[in-house]
């Protein structure tokens, strides 16, 4: 998922609700959570700062510029354009201090323009609601910030956390969390995808999603190599895929990539084989440095990065050559011709080279990542025999190989004269011997590692990170020493990051070194897209002796309903191997459902357990589950008393 710089428009007005016929105050707050070229995600909060209740809300907006609502949740969306939500059966009541809020998913009326803030009227809103604020923030193009925003200070050093302990995969090369958090799907380099759900962490196996191993041809380098979901998915359905196939007979190319467009079947736990549509090929004339990522920009176009062809030291001088794919970053429209449009700012849209190029002279880049925050699109590209390094790819720009390594110019001939972009870091082959790229952290985890690029090495398992103290200047720290070989990293819905590796068969997670996170990282797909959250109140406490704390936080407070995050923490100096800890609340819990913990209730009395992954502390060490459950009317969050379980 490509997350923006938010942008919200708030209209704080004052009304009467006609349902309670007492002067309410309702804040209705627009916001735009997420947009590209041809779409855009946004949530409306209604907030109740009054005494009395609001009962079956409506409200109402305008784009006025052909922008159309395609898909929502949490709320029943009618009209068009001005369109009208209405609530579903279970947060239709706002009591006083609470909040509701639902989310949509939209198309532009005008592709590439920053999506719209409209004003939301309704008589909880006050009915005569105008909007004043200022859509500045257009969809920005890639590298165009020139800070990171790192992380200043010592970083946190990490530890890679096995996640699905049960599961054992083929030679993973890659894993992609969907859009809305709840699965992830697993690559194969034997040419099977398939997906697990993201917060069953005792998952025994796993559901294939589309199976190609009859077509793929995974020698060498090859394989199922990338996916991609389509900015529209999942009301488009498409899902985009890379990998590696046989070449024709008539063919001297040792295999072809595939990048394909799939569409995923009515119920969503497949991919229809038949539905395929090539995007582009591109043959293949040695079976290694075939890149193979994908990924769609914030500016909504896709990208696709080749390596220089292979064999060695680029024999055909593929990288340097704008004629042709070998060694570049491609950036290309799926959406405005079949099978694909050009970009009119890519550098050779009008002529001199590709106009699929956005940039070049790379040896095989393997893996490719933008930055949410900046959208900054930082590149690792594995050297020949000196260098391993790092990329900020910008429009047009030349990297230098063949006749570029790291800093430093090769014995290779070399046709062309620059000028060529170097790399923020380079490292020599007594640190690693193939680099794979990673992503800058933007998650809540680990906050010592915020805006700083993680990335490891597949040959000697190291995970670094690089920071940027000022700008331009850029430092590089060993964030963790493995065994793994580090086919892949992964990010979730929430900045997380994962890595997998391709010889145990096995996936984790990164996290800070002294404190093992176990929390689910997917929320039901309303809480991801809405964001819900009533309110950021706590409540923690421990008897006596004991070494176990808890903290309990409301994701979500409703008419009706509620969902709650629970922390564990072993403060104590003595691991625990299990734990045991009580909630008390003001009336029965009715607890609808649970993830990473067993629960038990009594009267008002919830008892929850570790699930036995989860329960071994060490000091210092915390984790966390959740639940949902319903509600008769007021709720207050409960206390929380953790025990030493024997």
């Amino acid at each position: 998922m490509n997350t923006l710089i938010k942008k919200s428009a708030m209209y704080g007005l004052l009304c009467t609700a006609a349902a309670t016929q007492a002067v309410n105050a309702a804040t209705c707050d627009y916001s735009v959570s997420n947009e590209w070229r041809t779409g855009f995600t946004a949530s409306v909060k209604i907030a109740n700062d009054s005494s009395s209740a609001i009962d079956d809300w409506e409200v109402t907006w305008e784009y006025g510029d052909g922008s159309t609502v395609t898909n929502s949740w949490n709320a029943n969306i009618s009209g068009t354009d001005p369109f009208t939500a209405t609530p579903l059966s279970w947060n239709g009541t706002i009591q006083p201090g609470q909040s509701v809020e639902f989310g949509i998913q939209g198309t532009k009326g005008q592709p590439g323009a920053a999506a719209l803030l409209p004003a939301v009227t309704g008589e909880v809103c006050g009915g005569n609601g105008s909007s004043s604020a200022s859509n500045s923030s257009a969809v920005s193009s890639s590298s165009s910030v020139s800070s990171s925003s790192s992380s200043s200070g010592e970083l946190p050093s990490v530890t890679l956390e096995r996640i699905f302990p049960n599961l054992t995969l083929e030679q993973p090369t890659a894993m992609v969390q969907s859009p809305d958090g709840s699965r992830w799907y697993i690559l194969e380099k034997r040419g099977v995808v398939s997906w697990v759900d993201a917060a069953n962490n005792s998952a025994t196996s796993v559901n294939t999603y589309i199976d190609l191993s009859d077509i793929v041809n995974d020698s060498v380098e090859g394989g199922m190599l990338d996916m991609a979901f389509h900015p529209d998915y999942p009301d488009n359905k498409g899902v985009l895929l890379s990998f590696t196939e046989n070449a024709p007979s008539d063919s001297d190319a040792a295999l072809v990539s595939v990048v394909a467009r799939f569409a995923e079947s009515e119920d969503g736990t497949t991919l229809v084989e038949s539905s395929r549509e090539d995007i582009l090929t591109l043959e293949q004339p040695f079976n290694n440095h075939n890149g193979g990522q994908i990924r769609f920009g914030p500016d909504g176009y896709l990208y696709i990065a080749f390596g220089d062809g292979g064999s060695a030291n680029d024999p055909f001088n593929n990288a340097q050559n704008t004629d042709n794919w070998y060694g570049a970053l491609l950036r290309i429209d799926v959406d405005s011709e079949t099978p694909y449009g050009i970009p009119v700012d890519n550098p050779f849209a009008a002529g001199g080279g590709a106009p699929e190029i956005y940039a070049y002279g790379l040896r095989n880049p393997w893996r490719f990542s933008f930055d949410p925050q900046t959208d900054r699109l930082w590149a690792a590209d594995v050297g020949q025999a000196s260098f391993e390094e790092v990329n900020l790819i910008e429009n047009g720009g030349n990297y230098g190989w063949r006749c570029r390594e790291g800093f430093e110019a090769t014995d290779n001939e070399c046709t062309t004269t620059g000028p060529y972009v170097d790399p923020i870091i380079a490292y020599s082959r007594d640190e690693g011997q193939s680099i794979t790229g990673g992503f800058v952290y933007r998650g809540l985890n680990m906050p010592g590692l915020t805006g700083a690029y993680v990335f490891g090495d597949y040959g000697s398992g190291t995970v670094w990170a690089v920071t940027e103290p000022s700008p331009g200047e850029y430092e590089r720290t060993v964030m963790a020493q493995t065994d793994l070989l580090i086919s892949s990293f992964a990010r979730d819905v929430n900045g997380e990051l994962y890595a997998v590796d391709i010889s145990g068969g096995a996936l984790y997670r990164l996290v800070k070194e002294d404190s093992s996170s176990s929390s689910s990282s997917s929320l039901s797909s309303a809480s991801v897209a809405s964001s819900l959250s009533s309110s950021s109140a706590s409540s923690s406490s421990s008897v006596p002796g004991s070494v176990v704390e808890c903290s309990v936080t409301p994701v979500g407070i409703w008419s009706g309903g509620y969902q709650l995050d629970v922390g564990v923490s072993n403060t104590g100096t003595q691991a625990v191997s299990s734990w045991m800890l009580e909630m008390t609340f003001g009336a029965p819990p009715e607890v609808t459902s649970s993830w990473n913990v067993e629960l038990e209730a009594s009267g008002n009395t919830l008892t929850a357990t570790d699930v036995g992954w989860n329960g071994n502390l060490q000091p210092g060490q915390s984790t966390s589950f959740g639940f949902q459950g319903s509600h008769g009317g007021d709720f207050v969050v409960p206390e929380c008393i953790g025990l030493n379980r024997p």
